[in-house]
């Protein structure tokens, strides 16, 4: 099982870290998945840039499990946030 406090305190980061263990975040962006033919009950991949003012500047939400943003373009999304 994934340990957030042991995870963060070998890799420090400079962000606000979210886990959703009840999934209320997850429902609540419109990523939940409830059933489907590869998981159940589960977030769909998705990626958020949101800038220090709290606007969300890239969002990506995949179809399915294997469905990620590219790299590139949320790099891209990254450096014009900054």
């Amino acid at each position: 099982m994934f340990k957030p406090e042991k995870y963060l305190a070998e890799h420090p980061v400079s962000f606000p870290f979210l886990l959703d263990e009840d999934r209320k975040i997850t429902k609540q962006y419109g990523i939940h998945h409830r059933l489907g033919l590869d998981a159940i009950n589960i977030a769909r991949p998705a990626t958020f840039v949101v800038h220090s003012t709290g606007l969300i500047r890239f969002l990506y939400v995949g179809t399915n499990q294997t469905d990620r943003a590219p790299v590139e373009t949320a790099i891209a999304a990254l450096e014009q946030a900054k």
